[in-house]
């Protein structure tokens, strides 16, 4: 008898313990930014959540952007973008590697520009050499380039959301949508990270609702990162960087866009 009370609390001893073990586990599992913000929401809650979160929780992001034309120019952006107390900054670089988009000139084209608290300098090429920096003093154009990081695409005027969806891939939430524009279609992609921020944003435009031809070659991939590594940036000293290129070749900052 005492052997079968033994063997009785042995087994119960043992259930316990792998019951402690197996549920130890699971609470240890510590839940992501993104597994606490997006669950249990569907495609469009969570989308609009992560442009909130993202608008309210990024003060600095380095993002680098990709775009092709129908023309087969490829464009490469290179932008840190500042979240100054609801002002928002920037150092802008784009290489353009077929024309100037300004009057469609032949050959590789480079811009750069910066807008801090209502100034803005901007530094163009012109047939592969950089001209003379130009201080733009007119406010409005500085205003005008007050956007927020991110905006819900299909709240824009001319647009209406069609169709989407959410999926998870990994540690990553993967959104997907169709968007309806004035003179086109498109399929917006966005990856939500772990840390419940966009790492990464394409889109292509389509000729119809079928979206099963695409407009040429036009396609867009923007890779957000460097997520509140830096707070602000001194203006004088990045348009003196500017002064330090004019009339230099465009080749001597070419590396940054690989």
């Amino acid at each position: 008898m005492m052997t079968v009370i033994k063997s009785k609390k042995k087994v119960l001893f043992l259930t316990f313990l792998s019951m402690v073990v197996l549920f130890g586990c699971n609470n240890g599992k510590e839940q992501s930014v993104a597994d606490k913000l997006y669950k249990d929401l569907d495609a469009k809650e969570t989308y609009e959540k992560a442009v909130e979160y993202f608008n309210e929780n990024v003060t600095y992001v380095k993002y680098k952007q990709i775009a092709k034309d129908g023309l087969n120019d490829e464009s490469v952006f290179i932008v840190e973008h500042f979240n100054e107390e609801g002002k928002y900054n920037q150092i802008t670089s784009v290489y353009h590697d077929k024309c100037s988009p300004y009057n469609r000139e032949p050959g590789s084209f480079v811009e750069k520009e910066i807008l801090k608290n209502g100034k803005a300098s901007l530094l163009l090429s012109s047939d592969g050499v950089f001209k003379e920096v130009q201080d733009i003093n007119d406010k409005s154009y500085y205003e005008s380039k007050q956007i927020p990081f991110f905006r819900v695409h299909y709240l824009r005027e001319g647009s209406k959301l069609l169709d989407i969806s959410r999926e998870e891939s990994g540690d990553h939430i993967v959104i997907k949508m169709k968007l309806q524009f004035t003179t086109n279609y498109q399929i917006s992609e966005f990856i939500i990270d772990s840390n419940g921020l966009f790492i990464m944003q394409k889109y292509e435009p389509y000729t119809d609702s079928t979206f099963e031809k695409k407009v040429g070659d036009y396609s867009s991939t923007v890779w957000y990162g460097d997520f509140n590594k830096k707070t602000t940036f001194d203006y004088e000293e990045e348009r003196q960087k500017l002064k330090d290129l004019e009339g230099k070749d465009i080749e001597v900052i070419k590396d940054m866009f690989e």
